[in-house]
């Protein structure tokens, strides 16, 4: 039960980064390539303070649910944007683990407003 738990936590997780990615189109390549394991390293451009301040809370929510990452564990943000047609799109993946050897990975292709 604990293991299908912490999997659930790291499934929400997702979730919410999706959808504030989602709503933050005009930054969102600030959070391509960052990892959500040492909250402390954690750095965004110059005037990104909202979005640095977001993934800090992300990395301390992923932190306080599931623990500290281990060595094998990834939590990566990875953000792509394509031109497919005439549609441009960003292509969003994200992929977080913890205890219990859980593993979440999402994919989305948003398309830009």
């Amino acid at each position: 039960m604990s293991k299908s738990y912490d999997k659930e936590k790291l499934k929400f997780q997702n979730t919410e980064i999706m959808e504030v990615l989602n709503g933050d189109q005009a930054n969102i390549m600030e959070y391509n390539g960052k990892d959500l394991s040492q909250c402390a390293d954690l750095v965004t451009s110059e005037g990104k303070e909202e979005q640095l301040a977001r993934l800090k809370n992300w990395c301390n929510k992923i932190q306080g649910e599931v623990g500290n990452k281990r060595t094998q564990d990834s939590r990566i943000i990875r953000v792509e944007r394509r031109v497919i047609g005439d549609e441009a799109v960003f292509i969003v993946s994200l992929e977080m683990s913890g205890k219990n050897d859980k593993s979440v990975f999402m994919k989305r292709v948003i398309y830009e407003k």
